[in-house]
């Protein structure tokens, strides 16, 4: 289950994000610049062209193959 939207500014932007997704002819393209930004993606269950790297974090194991593209 993804997380709730309560506030219905946030909720209408999210919307509209994803029919501007939905409407491309092909999957997004997805580099993730911060750990924090692949943890995300990881729970959303996204595939990922990149990813950074980091010494200090951990990047999800789903992305060990993904070409990295520099630190954040």
């Amino acid at each position: 289950m993804l997380l709730k939207i309560d506030d219905q500014e946030e909720k209408a932007a999210v919307e509209a994000a994803k029919k501007k997704v939905q409407s491309m002819k092909r999957e997004p393209r997805i580099i993730a610049t911060s750990p924090a930004t692949a943890d995300i993606c990881d729970k959303l269950e996204l595939s990922l062209t990149g990813v950074c790297t980091s010494t200090v974090s951990t990047i999800p194991k789903r992305y060990k193959n993904v070409e990295t593209v520099g630190q954040p």
